[in-house]
């Protein structure tokens, strides 16, 4: 205990060698292991039993067991940004890879995945420090005009209409503010 791999050297790369030989599965075998007691699911042509793992998974047991099955690469890359990290997680329930000749990708998916590394190109997944300060700033501005407008005008109604007009645009107002950014930029 407490000696990580129980001792043993690490690879080449620096992870801790498998201690289990890797199976080569087809995707039938993928799919009879798939029923409400056995799950298995499929990324990067790598096979992995999510069995028990769907209960403890994050993002929920449904998420992940839907998947079950197929080929859920797009979706994993999709949910999870850092890959690397939680790859290090799925060692644990890494049982094997699909067969070479079993491993054709679907020419829709592979027009999504190269539309995907170039949007990753683009760096359109990076966020905006611009726009998020845009959002704020524009918050802001309207929550003080509406108290602006309360305070020097009274409580009357044409001032309640007003400052009520500017509070509303803050809530509603947003994803149509967003739409405009999106096309300013």
């Amino acid at each position: 205990m407490g000696k990580g791999s129980q001792g043993a050297a690490p690879t080449a790369n620096g992870d801790a060698p498998l201690s289990r030989k890797l199976q080569q599965f087809t995707w039938d075998q993928v799919k009879d292991k798939t029923t409400s007691e056995q799950k298995w699911l499929v990324i990067d042509g790598e096979v992995y039993n999510i069995t028990n793992w769907a209960r403890k998974h994050p993002g929920g047991s449904k998420v992940i067991s839907h998947y079950a099955g197929q080929d859920a690469t797009d979706a994993f890359k999709a949910f999870h940004n850092d890959l690397s990290f939680v790859k290090k997680y799925m060692k644990a329930i890494h049982i094997g890879s699909l067969e070479e000749k079993e491993q054709a990708v679907k020419p829709i998916e592979e027009d999504f995945r190269q539309l995907r590394a170039t949007a990753e190109k683009m760096n359109l997944f990076k966020p905006s420090v611009t726009f998020f300060v845009l959002q704020m700033a524009h918050i802001l501005f309207l929550d003080w005009a509406s108290w602006a407008i309360l305070y020097y005008f009274g409580t009357g109604w044409i001032p309640y209409i007003f400052s009520m007009l500017a509070i509303t645009t803050v809530e509603v107002g947003q994803p149509v503010l967003l739409r405009i950014v999106k096309a300013a930029g």
